[in-house]
C-alpha cells in the first residue's frame, strides 16, 4: 500500500472517529424551569416542547406510524374520539391522538418497557442513570443523584407529565400521562 493511501485512510478514521465522538458528548438537554427532590422522586418543572413530542413532531398519525414502523398500529374510538395505539412485543404501547386539524399528533398515553423505542432525544429504556441525568441541566450531589428511583418532567403549561423509574441505576420504564379525559383502561 502506498504511504498516501495510508495517511488517506488514517484521516478519514480520525476524522470519522471525532464526528462519532462529537455526536455522542453533543447531548440536547431538556429545558429546567424549576425542580425539587420528594422522597426518592426528583420532580422537574419544564416549558420543553420535549414532554409533549417525545416522538418527534408529526403533522399526522401515518408519519408517526412510519417512524415507527416496527410497532403494530391498531386504530380505535373511545369516547366517540379516534385513537391509534402503537404497540411492541405486547409490552410498550403509545396512544395517540390526530389533532392534525389544527395542530400535530399528540400523546395521549404511553407505557414503555422495551429497548427499542428510543425517544427523540436518544433517552431509551435500559440508559444508565448517569446518562439520563446528563439530559437535565441540574446540580446535586451524588448522594443525592443515588437517591433518586423516579424522575418526574412536569409541563409548566400543566397537562403532561413524564415518569421515568429506575431500578439498579438503570432506566427501567417510561410512563407518559396527560390530562386528556379518555377511560384507557380497555386499551392495553
Amino acid at each position: 500500500m502506498k504511504p498516501i493511501s495510508i495517511i488517506f485512510y488514517l484521516t478519514l478514521l480520525f476524522v470519522s472517529c471525532n464526528s462519532l465522538l462529537k455526536a455522542q458528548t453533543n447531548i440536547e438537554k431538556i429545558e429546567v424551569s424549576d425542580y425539587a427532590m420528594k422522597n426518592d422522586t426528583l420532580w422537574v418543572l419544564s416549558g420543553d416542547t420535549f414532554l409533549y413530542y417525545p416522538f418527534g413532531i408529526y403533522t399526522n398519525i401515518d408519519e408517526l406510524a412510519v417512524a415507527y414502523s416496527f410497532m403494530n398500529r391498531k386504530s380505535l374510538f373511545v369516547n366517540n374520539t379516534l385513537l391509534d395505539n402503537l404497540y411492541f412485543n405486547g409490552s410498550s404501547i403509545v396512544t395517540v391522538l390526530d389533532t392534525s386539524s389544527v395542530s400535530n399528533v399528540e400523546v395521549v398515553y404511553a407505557k414503555i418497557v422495551d429497548t427499542n423505542i428510543v425517544l427523540t432525544n436518544g433517552i431509551k429504556v435500559g440508559l444508565d442513570k448517569s446518562e439520563f441525568m446528563s439530559y437535565l441541566p441540574i446540580s446535586l450531589q451524588k448522594n443525592e443523584w443515588d437517591k433518586i428511583h423516579v424522575v418526574v418532567l412536569e409541563s409548566e403549561l400543566l397537562g403532561i407529565w413524564n415518569y421515568y423509574y429506575f431500578s439498579n441505576n438503570k432506566l427501567d420504564s417510561i410512563l407518559f400521562i396527560t390530562d386528556y379525559q379518555f377511560d384507557l383502561s380497555d386499551m392495553e
